[in-house]
Formats: C-alpha cells, sequence, structure tokens
C-alpha cells in the first residue's frame, strides 16, 4: 500500500497529471460539499471509522463512498490510517458541525446547484459587465433568493459560518472599544454585530440591511435591542444610511459592486458619519491563492473584482475619504481604515 501511494504522489509531479488534476477542480468542490452534507466529519469526531460503518450511517453504497472517501483523503481532509478505515484530521475538523471555525455551511453551498449553473455560465461575465451566476438564475441573486427559500437558507447558514471566523478575525486585528456606536452596513442578519457587542460592553450598534434580511437578526440581537444598545433598521445602502456614528463597518460589501455602486454606497457613508468618525472596510486579500480565486468568483456571481490597496484608495478618495492604514486580520480578510477628508 505505501508503494502504491508513493508512486501516485510522483506520478503527480508530472506537467500532464498536475493539469489533469488542476481540470478535474469541480470535483474537489463537490467532494468537499458531499462530505459536508453527509456529516463524515460529524461521524468521524470520535475515532476511526470502517467504509462499511460509513455507508450505512449515510445511506449510501459502500463502493462509492469508498472511491469518494479516497479522493477526500488524497486531499488531506481525512485520513485512511488502515485500508477501508478512515479518520479525520485539521482540515475534516473544519467540516464539523459547530466546530470552531467550521466551513460545513460555506462547502455546501460552493457544491450547491445554484453555484454551479453560475460557473457554467462565466463567459457570459467575460463578455459582459453583467454576473454570470445572475445571468443563469434569470434575476439578481439576492431577488432570486426572496423567491427560492431553500437557496437563500443556504446562502445565510454559509455567510454566518464565515462571518463568525471573520468577528473574532477583525476584533483580534483591531479595538473597536474607542467608538461609541457602529453602523454594520450590509451587515446580514447581524452574526458580526452581535459579537461585537458582547466583545465590548461600552459598544452601541445599529444594524442596517434591506428589511426581508434582517427579519432573522432579533434570534441574536433581540436583548441587545431591548436593552437600548442596538437598532435595527431597514433599508437600502445604495439610497442612504443611518446618521451619526463614529463608526461605519463594511465586510465584503463593495467586492459585491461596481464602482459607480460602491462609490454611492460611500459617499452616503460620508454623508451619514460623524467628524472624527472612522470606515472600515474588510474584504478578502487579492494577493493570496484563496483571495485569486475568491476574484473569479466575485467575476462569476457579480460581475465585479476584488481591489487592490490603490484601489481602495483611489475609490475613498472620490468618496470624502482619506484611506489611513490597512491591517492584515490574520484570516481570508484585509481591513481598510479610512477617516472623513
Amino acid at each position: 500500500m505505501a508503494n502504491t501511494q508513493t508512486a501516485l504522489v510522483a506520478t503527480d509531479d508530472t506537467p500532464e497529471n498536475r493539469i489533469l488534476a488542476m481540470m478535474l477542480g469541480v470535483a474537489s468542490t463537490q467532494l468537499i460539499g458531499l462530505a459536508a452534507q453527509l456529516d463524515v466529519a460529524d461521524l468521524l469526531s470520535d475515532g476511526p471509522k470502517s467504509i462499511v460503518a460509513l455507508a450505512e450511517a449515510t445511506g449510501t453504497r459502500e463502493p462509492a463512498l469508498h472511491q469518494v472517501m479516497r479522493a477526500l483523503a488524497a486531499f488531506g481532509i481525512f485520513a485512511e490510517p488502515q485500508p477501508s478505515y478512515f479518520a479525520i484530521t485539521p482540515l475534516g475538523e473544519m467540516l464539523r458541525t459547530g466546530a470552531p471555525n467550521s466551513l460545513r455551511e460555506y462547502a455546501i453551498l460552493l457544491a450547491s446547484g445554484m453555484m454551479l449553473r453560475g460557473w457554467a455560465n462565466l463567459f457570459h461575465a467575460l463578455r459582459t459587465s453583467e454576473g454570470a451566476l445572475d445571468d443563469a438564475l434569470g434575476m439578481e441573486t439576492y431577488a432570486y433568493f426572496q423567491q427560492n427559500a431553500t437557496d437563500a437558507a443556504i446562502f445565510n447558514a454559509a455567510m454566518s459560518s464565515v462571518s463568525g471566523q471573520e468577528s473574532a478575525a477583525l476584533q483580534s486585528a483591531y479595538d473597536f472599544s474607542q467608538f461609541r456606536t457602529l453602523v454594520d452596513v450590509g451587515g446580514s442578519r447581524g452574526l458580526v454585530l452581535a459579537n461585537l457587542l458582547r466583545a465590548y460592553p461600552g459598544l452601541h450598534g445599529v444594524l442596517f440591511d434591506l428589511p426581508k434580511v434582517i427579519e432573522g437578526a432579533y434570534t441574536l440581537l433581540g436583548e441587545d435591542v431591548a436593552s437600548g444598545r442596538c437598532r435595527i433598521e431597514g433599508g437600502d445602502f445604495c439610497s442612504g444610511v443611518p446618521s451619526g456614528a463614529d463608526a461605519y463597518l463594511l465586510k465584503r460589501v463593495l467586492v459585491v459592486l461596481d464602482d459607480d455602486r460602491a462609490s454611492q454606497v460611500l459617499r452616503n457613508c460620508r454623508k451619514a458619519i460623524s467628524p472624527d468618525g472612522r470606515l472600515l472596510v474588510a474584504e478578502p486579500d487579492p494577493s493570496t491563492l484563496y483571495g485569486r480565486l475568491y476574484d473569479v468568483f466575485m467575476l462569476m456571481a457579480h460581475g465585479t473584482r476584488l481591489r487592490s490597496e490603490a484601489d481602495m484608495r483611489e475609490l475613498l478618495a472620490k468618496t470624502g475619504f482619506e484611506l489611513v492604514r490597512t491591517r492584515d486580520t490574520g484570516s481570508t480578510l484585509r481591513l481598510f481604515e479610512g477617516v472623513p477628508a
């Protein structure tokens, strides 16, 4: 068995096999998503199990599941310590339900049929200024979610799983205790804001997003609303944002907008922010491998792109802000800090 594995690894070093493996990248997305849906990581959390036991627990055919598990072991997500027995690895832990930094729901979203429709239509984004996913769905993605509750639930769960990691990274990278009130612009159901309010007892917050999006926010922020520490407001950030706060956070907001709409949102923040306030823009770093791929994901989904530091500096300058600092958060995000110019 060991000699066979060594031979396979050696063969993978050839240019032909490397590019062929890249061409099958869709398989890795689907396999990871399938493992998440089947809760394989949960099943292995208490120790290695045989493929027979895993097939029985997941309601799948043993030979087919064995093929899937061997491929996932090749990625390092699971291990095969002895033939036909599988164990979890640190990578696999990130697919476990409720685990710290779990990305289970995000894996399910990326492997969904909805996303496949967008990737299959990527050429549309290269030929036009429109997102391939919007075109494939026949409407703007967020309008689609309002009509398709199942896909909307998958998307919301995925965003929450990512936001849990990113809110911790933001807290480590930046001191929010200096602020009186923070407006989370496009803050979805409020996970990031809820975590910040827990971490900074003196902070007050405003969650601002589309009325349909914020419907689920009271689950996380209801106590803070009742105590007067938080407001939940519905609206369109392209039309305006709540005024008077000394901090405005836009996490993964500008990246889904073209320059015209991003500029409009920033101008609205400039009108609303207090004179000594801070604008905080958190977006994936395009210099990493994940960032490069996420950049193309944004092209597919929205016809947009990640912005470099120079791009962000120029965008802020055009909308009444000065970029004063860029911070590494120790996660996939970079944090751009701006002040009113």
